[in-house]
């Protein structure tokens, strides 16, 4: 985030903590930044369940057998 500190000291009490620049700059443009490359290996791996072996039901059902 690229911002003057005057503009900072401008923030309105009243606004949700989200939508304050600084908060924001409080923590170095990091607050709530989700876990990106994270979701992107859950996406992935449910793509494979899904194409590969056939969905959940069927991890499940391998998982059962491997397990016996």
């Amino acid at each position: 985030m690229i911002i003057r500190d005057d503009m900072l000291e401008r923030v309105p009490g009243h606004l949700p903590t989200m939508l304050k620049y600084s908060t924001y700059s409080g923590k170095k443009s990091m607050f709530n930044t989700p876990p990106c490359f994270a979701i992107y290996v859950v996406q992935l791996v449910a793509k494979w369940l899904e194409e590969t072996v056939g969905g959940i039901n069927q991890m499940e059902a391998v998982n059962k057998k491997k397990a016996s």
